[in-house]
């Protein structure tokens, strides 16, 4: 979506130090995408812990260190999961034999 016109009739002109850029098609204002740190930490996290990759794997996917995706992993925060607990209607009889 541009930034300036708001519209999403948009194309792809190429990269930027690994950076999408894009041209809008109504007011010609070139931009790039946003990066997005809080999705590469969170791939990160699921990738170590659910997917059991090394730190040494996941260092040479994204082409950072060791350090870099240790920091990152440790960095995370994942989202706190959130109860709402129902409502439960108990009904007791009395057993008249006791």
């Amino acid at each position: 979506m541009c930034p300036k016109c708001l519209s999403k009739n948009t194309k792809k002109i190429g990269k930027r130090n690994e950076i999408q850029r894009y041209q809008c098609n109504n007011c010609g204002k070139k931009f790039q995408s946003k990066r997005r740190p809080e999705k590469l930490e969170n791939s990160l996290f699921k990738e170590y812990v659910y997917h059991r990759q090394t730190l040494q794997d996941l260092a040479t996917k994204y082409n950072k260190s060791i350090q870099w995706v240790h920091y990152k992993i440790k960095e995370y925060l994942p989202i706190a999961k959130v109860h709402n607990p129902r409502a439960v209607n108990l009904i007791f009889v009395k057993n008249p034999s006791m």
